[in-house]
């Protein structure tokens, strides 16, 4: 499985900084998220930090752990942490509304 966390602009050092994330496959991120792009980051997450100098309330970034257990493709290309590109979390989450009020 893969796992989808929210994250805040700020440093590490703040806590509270990602939400305990939503686990899905890699297959239904991408039915999901339709086109949107993915842009690797690190595969070790201390390495993640958005905007250090100017703290969030509010999560900002939809960030996706691929692990040894999901199956690489063309999106995911290797082990580590994504972020997906122009997609706040307030979308994904009506997104994911959206695509369960379909079933």
């Amino acid at each position: 499985m893969a796992t989808v966390y929210f994250i805040k602009n700020g440093s590490r050092n703040l806590g509270n900084r990602t939400n305990e994330g939503i686990e899905k496959t890699a297959e239904e991120i991408i039915s999901l998220l339709g086109n949107h792009k993915y842009l690797f980051l690190s595969d070790d997450y201390e390495e993640i930090v958005f905007n250090s100098t100017k703290p969030s309330d509010d999560y900002r970034h939809v960030v996706i752990e691929i692990t040894a257990e999901e199956d690489l493709n063309n999106e995911f290309k290797k082990i580590g942490f994504y972020v997906v590109q122009n997609l706040e979390p307030t979308k994904f989450i009506a997104l994911e509304k959206a695509a369960k009020a379909k079933k």
